[in-house]
């Protein structure tokens, strides 16, 4: 069995290094969606998504409208 987390961020720059890193502590595998950031969000979910490879699953939603029932799947 893995544990599996999904990390909703957005405009998370600021601490999204640090919470990502100490998330995967803990599980298996991440998901992140970015939803509509404009700072560099995106900047550092493609560096974690390089550094953790396989760990780390990435998804992007460019619409600012939040969807949780369309995020969630």
């Amino acid at each position: 069995m893995k544990l599996v987390c999904g990390m909703p961020v957005r405009n998370s720059a600021w601490v999204l290094g640090l919470s990502a890193r100490a998330v995967l502590d803990w599980v298996d595998a991440l998901v992140l969606l970015n939803h509509a950031s404009t700072d560099a969000t995106r900047d550092i979910c493609m560096e974690l998504v390089k550094e953790y490879k396989d760990r780390i699953v990435y998804c992007e939603e460019a619409n600012p409208l939040w969807e949780e029932r369309r995020h969630r799947q």
